[in-house]
């Protein structure tokens, strides 16, 4: 995810296919970075900014099918969970402390990481691109210092 412009535009948006889920190269990728990242949080001791970035893309992508668009269903909690170790997590990064994830942490981590895969092999195209550059308005709203109580900036 592009953190100063917005990859996708309207058209890209219409072009998109309505009915089938990106295509599996391309989710591949995707998840394979994604699951890189979260592989590096769960065993280095100083992850890059990119490993955090990658988690947190996906995050921030399933908070705005979940809680924005109302497209899916979290009744665990699973995102909440996921944001609230990734906060603390970053926190403790910032201060220069050590990666300190726990068996637990990288469990909730993996639950919302597998949740956001299901969302790109279940809903459209469409659907995916629409909640990308939504993700991407917001998170450059907050990067222009536009932020609501709990947004944390990886």
């Amino acid at each position: 995810m592009n953190r100063n412009k917005i990859t996708y535009n309207p058209i890209a948006v219409l072009l998109a296919d309505p009915v089938n889920p990106i295509p599996e190269a391309k989710r591949t990728y995707h998840m394979t970075k994604i699951y890189e990242g979260l592989d590096a949080l769960d065993n280095m001791l100083h992850p890059e900014i990119h490993h955090w970035q990658a988690v947190a893309d996906a995050a921030n992508m399933l908070e705005t099918l979940c809680n924005e668009l109302n497209l899916m269903d979290d009744p665990h909690g699973v995102v909440k969970d996921g944001m609230e170790v990734l906060a603390l997590a970053w926190g403790q990064q910032e201060q220069g402390l050590p990666n300190q994830l726990d068996h637990d942490d990288i469990k909730k981590l993996r639950l919302m990481v597998n949740s956001y895969m299901y969302a790109m092999e279940t809903l459209p195209e469409r659907v995916m691109i629409s909640a990308h550059r939504q993700t991407e308005i917001r998170i450059c709203k907050i990067l222009n210092g536009n932020k609501k109580e709990g947004d944390i900036v990886i």
